[in-house]
């Protein structure tokens, strides 16, 4: 049974007030049961009272008998009557010849009875009775009905006194069963406000008598919960600054990163890891990547390698998932750490060194052979054909296998004179067009613009584009590389041909990397034209990384368009004449 069901009734009304009631029934009984016994007795004491007087009265008869002898009447009255309260009158010969009350004609009747009479005298009952003290002479003793009798004095008092006894002592139990209450009630009150959550609240008693002892261990029993709840509180403040802190690094980590408890509920996942994971069935298998039970090489202080890095395949993604068992100081596990990170890039450059390695045999051992069987006219040609082919396809190598980097190119660049570097271009490039029955022509709107550069990755860049003009372009076109100007301190280049085009639809992807498309001449004719499909990826990360821009707009059947934006700078006038670079050798 729980305390909410149990009704609480006080002990005031279960045990005060029907205490209280008995004694106050007792009471009213015996007030009663005594005034019954008074009203029952008082006759009795009355004539007990009468005879006591006419005794003491009698004793005085012969201190009285001179006064009578000598007619001193007021005088024997007086000394009959004494202390006693009893009225005394004197019957000589048949008259009432003296009375301390006056006393009506009819009276003498009653003092010829023997026994105790009541009669009425002036109004008023009186008990009477007479004894003779000579010849002819008769004494009467009185005494008026309503007389406070000692008997009955004391009676009363009695009663009174038991009726205040009663009633003192009921309302001395009340006040009292009313103070151990009151603090029986505090000791409650407190307890019930200690389970509530108030650990603030105190008895404050003293351990005087057992209640008090109760109040004081509970006060010590609060102060060592307080204590305790301090404590903990500091604690919980701290494990949740170390939460946040520990929180905080692994968000900021570059790989995702998921924590698990031994049933296998993910218990943290920071937003990496949901940013890969974004589908529960690409979770689960991140998850339960390589979650064994037997424990590998340390890896830290309480982390134990579990198998080795799994590659999975999610949302279009390579992900390498690391699963980690995390040991506490009884060596025992506790939990596991999985680390997922995306391996996308490593795995496309992984392809495309099998790919390019392929096509080295495909493009150049192969056409190589084929130019060897050719006549002396056309073996020159085609040996410097797939002399450049080759130069392209190891230079592409050489990229997949090293990203772009920002800090290298911001450290080879230089000023370049542009008109050098665009000539330089079209020279190296005029052979292969020439070959093709291709037009190379440049154009220089605004001479002068000097460019901020990486000459060699520059010459790459742009030679990239002019190589895929010539692929694409039928014999007989032609191909311009103009410098058309400057604007908002970029020298703005254009690379134009009348080639086959690119679709609206693979326009988005030309610099997608790996991404090849399906151009078609201009008679509808698929073209077949070698590469890797990351020559425009590269050639974009390159002008990328110099602050520049590059775009493309094409027609299919009519020709392509290339924009590139180049940071401008000032010339560098120490440049000789006679210097080694390539771009002044026109």
């Amino acid at each position: 049974m729980t305390a909410s069901s149990t009704r609480f009734v006080s002990l005031r009304w279960r045990l005060i007030v029907p205490i209280f009631a008995v004694i106050l029934i007792l009471t009213m009984i015996s007030v009663y049961a005594l005034s019954r016994g008074l009203a029952s007795g008082s006759e009795m004491s009355r004539v007990n009272v009468l005879h006591a007087a006419v005794a003491d009265v009698q004793t005085r008869v012969e201190d009285a008998l001179p006064q009578f002898r000598s007619g001193d009447i007021n005088g024997a009255l007086t000394t009959l009557r004494g202390s006693t309260i009893a009225d005394v009158a004197i019957n000589s010969v048949g008259r009432w010849v003296g009375s301390t009350i006056p006393l009506p004609d009819d009276f003498y009747p009653y003092v010829l009875t023997d026994g105790v009479q009541t009669p009425t005298i002036n109004g008023r009952v009186y008990y009477t009775e007479a004894f003779s003290l000579e010849e002819m002479t008769t004494i009467a003793v009185l005494i008026p009905e309503s007389a406070p009798f000692a008997a009955e004095v004391t009676g009363q008092l009695i009663t009174l006194t038991l009726v205040t006894v009663a009633a003192v002592a009921v309302i001395a139990v009340f006040l009292i069963t009313n103070v151990v209450l009151e603090r029986v009630n505090k000791v409650r009150r407190v307890a019930e406000s200690l389970a509530a959550g108030d650990l603030d609240v105190r008895t404050g008693m003293t351990p005087g008598d057992e209640i008090g002892a109760l109040g004081y261990a509970i006060d010590q029993y609060a102060d060592k919960v307080r204590e305790r709840h301090d404590g903990l509180r500091d604690s919980l403040r701290r494990q949740r600054r170390e939460i946040a802190h520990l929180t905080g690094v692994l968000e900021a980590l570059p790989d995702g990163v998921i924590v698990q408890d031994m049933s296998g509920s993910v218990t943290f996942m920071n937003d990496r890891a949901k940013s890969l994971l974004q589908t529960e069935q690409a979770l689960t298998q991140a998850a339960t990547a390589n979650v064994t039970d037997t424990l590998g090489a340390p890896m830290a202080p309480g982390l134990r390698m579990l198998g080795e890095p799994r590659r999975i395949e999610a949302e279009g993604r390579t992900l390498s998932a690391q699963s980690v068992a995390v040991i506490s100081l009884a060596e025992q596990r506790v939990g596991t750490v999985t680390l997922v990170r995306d391996v996308t890039e490593e795995a496309k450059r992984e392809r495309a060194r099998e790919t390019l390695f392929n096509q080295l045999v495909t493009e150049v051992s192969d056409p190589l052979t084929e130019a060897a069987k050719a006549d002396e006219r056309t073996l020159p040609r085609e040996i410097g054909r797939h002399a450049g082919t080759l130069q392209k396809l190891i230079v592409e190598l050489r990229e997949v296998n090293a990203e772009i980097d920002a800090e290298a190119v911001k450290a080879a660049q230089r000023p370049l004179p542009l008109d050098a570097l665009i000539y330089a271009i079209a020279n190296e490039w005029r052979p292969a067009a020439g070959a093709a029955n291709i037009e190379l022509r440049v154009e220089i709107e605004k001479p002068g613009l000097t460019v901020l550069g990486d000459e060699r990755r520059l010459r790459w860049a742009i030679g990239n584009i002019v190589d895929n003009s010539v692929k694409y372009t039928p014999p007989g076109g032609i191909i311009t590389l103009e410098v058309k100007g400057e604007d908002n301190g970029m020298a703005r280049l254009r690379l134009r041909d009348n080639g086959a085009g690119i679709h609206p639809d693979e326009l988005p992807h030309v610099f997608t990397r790996f991404y090849r498309g399906n151009p078609v001449a201009k008679s509808g004719r698929p073209l077949r034209v070698p590469g890797t499909g990351q020559g425009l990826t590269i050639s974009k990360t390159i002008i990328e990384a110099h602050g520049g821009a590059i775009t493309v707009r094409s027609v299919p059947g009519v020709g392509t368009a290339v924009y590139i934006a180049l940071p401008l700078t000032e010339p560098d006038l120490t440049l000789a004449d006679d210097d080694e670079g390539e771009t002044i050798k026109l």
